[in-house]
């Protein structure tokens, strides 16, 4: 540390120190008073993880923002604090961000510092605690939260980096044209350069096209006053806090003693991917070419060789690094499902105090999910697309992703002077950064919102009206390289929120009530006057729903920088009932003098009675009337059927429908059926009804959907059978050209009938063109087999998973020929498998079930079938063998299929033993482990143990325990339940 920022830190201190001495007081007095309180207060404390229980967050760290009192001092000089001790041991800390990193040795920030709301205040105060021993960290928390000289705690996510890799390898780049890249090269005549920190695994700073675009730090190059090369001399030359930082910045070896080495070698080609599509050497006659011009590419490398992950707080320090090095972007090609907004602190400062831009990777996880940096508003978030200009299959979507760079296939820099293709919003957010350099050398005074604001406002907003699956949840559009650096007249108004009320998973709306949005925006480039903004809503009929279908209002004046913020505005009321799966679109922009400046639309569909899963590599929709996929709302039928790694609007199962149907020669006909599938091209069969609302949830190793519907009653008669139908997918399939599925039927009789014989199916209506059905054999599953010439060769499997008789039959049935109850009978009931299909059929249509099984009143029947996709026979049949961890985790999903409500549990401690109390509304499967109250981990009690519904009661063996207060927690992966007991 400098002498002068030494000298600030004592001034301040000396400056602080009556108020030191005044915390430390009423420190003891609030320690005292937290010690006496807190059964009390552990009695009555909520410890559910909210959002923490599917983050991917460190088990062995933690951040802690202390107050300025004698515990900051204490650490602040690597001391122990007693408090702290007291509850988790030893430990070790260490600041989030180091003084050379957070300030300048050339300003003063005693003022910044004494403000206490100030990024700089909150993160010199912020420290990474290492903890010694195994917690619960949500309990953890909530304990170190109690203390006084505390302001917060947070966990530490992990993040990783967006990148999936493809072959054949293409010979051209191809993203360049579809940005407009060489055109906008023609745009920009500076000379100057820009530096774009490619903050990653490290880049490979030799190969041939990149070196010459590395940045090198002038600071530590050429000669010192003693003769000696300042790149290794080993003094800090250019006094920034890092020593011989000449070429970037290793941040991977921070330790709690060092602040890294200045050699940011890669240990992989993610970095060096990234940094060869951003800034790869133009016109140098070798290989290929960046999307920026002029570029620096700054090295700074987060990752050791050793890891496929890094801690938050490394990033970052790299970020920090960055701004203070004068980058106008950071590209950061990874990311964390966390919600930390706590981690704002680092983001908001680079944008505000250093005016850099960070583009990030939206994630590929192919949903609408949290992702850490991206859903910061400071920050541009990129969708990928590929070479048609469709969005990727595995790119993540959603209201936060701010626009959208091809991604898919995208050819760049690799060890070795070689080049290789590569997929991913990786690959995506480079191409942005790349652009937004070119923004950058054009406009040398514009500062991050400028730059991003022009990207959105020039962006080619024809991807997102074709893409009607992702409609207004990729932003602005595509980026547009030549559009941005020739656009005219620059006026914009930045919409960072746009939103319905209520949220758009609870849209059931009675009559009468208000339709309300959202929104904050902000003026971006100049003072303006008389600006209007208008909501409208479009949809089928909306006039006959809604008392207004368009508001409006005049703002006299708008001054640059000034933000528009509107909580709650009522749009408009419900006047009629609305149908069920009524879609609409609401558009919100603004004008002045006859121009729109910018605009934000987004589709809902209110009274819902369907939902769609997302789970790499599988996209699937599942409606309440019995069917998969084949939704029809407003504009589009955009209902998902099985869709399998390609564009969502083009499935490899179009529908998967379910029969039931009931044999009796002593009724009239013979049979009874009940079915949602199709009778002819335009119509189905439509025998089922919703009995309650979709729902869908996640474990740690599988995504599912589930729906509950039963048959419709027939004339006076009432509903003979109830059906939760469910769709389990794996919630990351790591095996190459593997994919499969689960879809089970839970049939219930609810009549006061028996059944004696019942057949389920479902009917499958194929997407692409089909040679026929097959039947594999050894492992008894059906599957088909495309023609030989396609292109994109994707087969589909099924098997029946259930121990019964089972039956197939391929169907001669086509968009041009009907599908009558009689042959849905047949299929369903005839025993012998017939697969022949005539190969001038074009769509292919099967029908495979389960029976005859028989149903007393109140008996359950599980159908369950594995889905399997690939691009080759060999890749079907590993994923069918794969279906068997499937099945192991739905059979505990069935047992854990809901959050357990507000119920009698509890739990007590006698001669060694802990006996639990429960009263379940359904069967659940828990792990028992039992913690300290401070939130370390004593003992794990059982595995797997299962709690039956209704009251029960049962114990376990604890063994010897010190006496005090502990949690007897009860963990699955939906739930997390803490039982207080007392040992004595």
């Amino acid at each position: 540390m400098s002498k002068k920022i030494i000298k600030t830190h004592r001034v301040i201190r000396y400056k602080l120190l009556a108020l030191v001495l005044l915390a430390f007081m009423l420190s003891l007095a609030f320690c005292n008073v937290a010690q006496c309180n807190s059964e009390k207060y552990y009695e009555n404390k909520d410890y559910s993880e909210n959002n923490l229980s599917s983050a991917n967050y460190a088990s062995d760290k933690i951040t802690i923002r202390f107050y300025t009192s004698p515990q900051l001092e204490l650490v602040a000089r690597n001391k122990p604090i007693p408090e702290l001790v007291s509850i988790i041991g030893e430990y070790t800390s260490f600041r989030y961000v180091e003084d050379n990193l957070l300030f300048d040795n050339k300003k003063d920030y005693s003022e910044k510092l004494q403000d206490e709301s100030s990024p700089y205040s909150r993160l010199y105060r912020t420290y990474v605690v290492e903890l010694q021993g195994e917690f619960d960290i949500p309990l953890l928390l909530e304990k170190l939260n109690t203390l006084p000289f505390i302001e917060y705690t947070d966990i530490i996510p992990l993040i990783s980096f967006h990148s999936t890799t493809n072959d054949p390898r293409l010979s051209e780049q191809y993203h360049l044209n579809a940005i407009n890249t060489f055109e906008a090269w023609d745009l920009v005549d500076s000379k100057d350069s820009v530096i774009v920190a490619i903050i990653d695994t490290g880049i490979d700073d030799t190969h041939p096209d990149l070196k010459d675009n590395i940045f090198i730090n002038q600071g530590e190059t050429g000669t010192d006053t003693n003769g000696n090369d300042k790149s290794n001399n080993g003094i800090d030359d250019d006094e920034n806090g890092f020593i011989d930082d000449w070429r970037g910045w290793n941040f991977s070896l921070v330790k709690t003693d060092t602040t890294g080495n200045n050699k940011p070698t890669p240990d992989n080609n993610h970095g060096t991917h990234v940094a060869g599509i951003c800034g790869a050497v133009p016109n140098n006659g070798i290989g290929i070419a960046g999307v920026g011009k002029n570029i620096k590419l700054l090295n700074l490398q987060i990752v050791d060789a050793n890891s496929k992950q890094t801690f938050a707080y490394l990033a970052h320090r790299a970020m920090l690094y960055a701004a203070k090095m004068g980058a106008k972007v950071i590209n950061c090609s990874w990311g964390a499902r966390s919600n930390i907004s706590s981690r704002g602190e680092v983001i908001k400062l680079i944008a505000r105090e250093y005016n850099t831009l960070v583009v990030c990777a939206a994630g590929n996880i192919a949903s609408e999910k949290d992702n850490y940096p991206s859903d910061f508003k400071e920050c541009i978030s990129v969708a990928s697309s590929n070479r048609y200009n469709e969005p990727s299959y595995f790119t993540s979507f959603g209201n936060e992703e701010d626009i959208i760079a091809p991604g898919e296939d995208i050819l760049s820099t690799v060890f070795n002077g070689q080049y290789e293709e590569a997929s991913g919003t990786s690959m995506a957010s480079p191409v942005v950064a790349g652009v937004a350099a070119l923004v950058a050398l054009k406009y040398p005074d514009y500062g991050y919102e400028e730059i991003k604001s022009l990207l959105y406002k020039t962006a080619n907003k024809a991807i997102s009206d074709s893409a009607f699956d992702y409609y207004g949840k990729i932003g602005a559009g595509l980026v547009d390289a030549k559009a941005a650096l020739s656009c005219k007249v620059h006026k914009y108004f930045l919409v960072d929120t746009f939103a319905l009320i209520p949220p758009k998973y609870d849209l059931t709306f009675p009559v009468g009530s208000k339709l309300s949005v959202v929104y904050n925006a902000k003026n971006i480039f100049c003072d303006l006057e008389n600006v209007e903004m208008r909501v409208q809503i479009k949809g089928k009929d909306a006039e006959n729903y809604f008392d207004a279908t368009s508001y409006s209002q005049k703002i006299d004046k708008v001054a640059k920088k000034e933000v528009l913020k509107q909580n709650k505005l009522p749009i408009c009321k419900i006047k009629a009932p609305l149908p069920t799966n009524y879609s609409i679109k609401l558009e919100i922009s603004f004008w002045h003098a006859g121009e729109m400046l910018n605009s934000k639309e987004i589709i809902r569909v209110l009274n819902p009675d369907y939902l769609t899963v997302y789970s790499n590599p599988f996209g699937v929709g599942l409606t309440t009337s019995g069917t998969i996929g084949s939704i029809d709302p407003l504009y589009k039928d955009f209902g998902l059927g099985i869709n399998y790694r390609g564009a969502f609007s083009f499935p490899v199962l179009e529908e998967c429908s379910f029969l039931l149907a009931n044999v009796d020669e002593n009724i009239e006909g013979g049979y009874e059926l009940w079915d949602a599938a199709r009778n002819s091209p335009a119509e189905r069969n439509t025998d089922f009804e919703s009995i309650k609302a979709p729902e869908k949830d996640k474990n740690d190793n599988i995504v599912w959907g589930r729906v509950h519907y039963r048959n419709k009653a027939e004339k006076d008669l009432s509903s003979k059978f109830e059906i939760r139908q469910t769709i389990v997918l794996p919630k990351y399939i790591k095996e190459p050209n593997q994919s499969y599925l689960i879809v089970e039927y839970h049939i219930k009789n609810i009549s006061n009938n028996s059944y004696d014989s019942l057949y389920a199916g479902m009917f499958q209506y194929y997407a692409r063109e089909y040679d026929k059905l097959e039947y594999d054999e050894e492992r008894d599953y059906y599957y088909t087999d495309p023609f030989p010439e396609f292109t994109y060769r994707c087969n589909v499997g099924t098997k029946l998973l259930t121990d019964s008789d089972k039956r197939a039959k391929t169907l001669d049935f086509s968009i041009s020929k009907n599908l009558s109850d009689a042959v849905k009978i047949q299929a369903i009931t005839t025993k012998k498998a017939d697969l022949t299909l005539q190969k001038e059929e074009k769509r292919l249509s099967s029908i495979i079930s389960a029976g005859a099984f028989s149903l007393k009143p109140n008996e359950s029947k599980t159908i369950r079938y594995g889905i399997v996709c690939s691009q080759n026979k060999d890749g079907l049949n590993k994923s069918v063998d794969s279906l068997k961890s499937l099945i192991f985790h739905l059979n505990k999903l069935n047992a854990n299929s809901s959050k357990v409500e507000e119920q009698a549990n509890s739990a007590y401690y006698a001669n060694g033993r802990v006996k639990i109390s429960t009263d379940f509304a359904e069967n659940h499967i828990f792990d028992i482990l039992l913690y300290d109250i401070n939130g370390k981990l004593v003992k794990r009690i059982a595995e797997d143990a299962l709690f039956p519904q209704a009251t029960y009661n049962t114990e376990f063996e604890l063994g010897d325990v010190t006496s005090g207060i502990y949690f007897v927690i009860l963990r699955n992966a939906n739930n997390k339940l803490y039982l207080k007991i007392i040992t004595n």
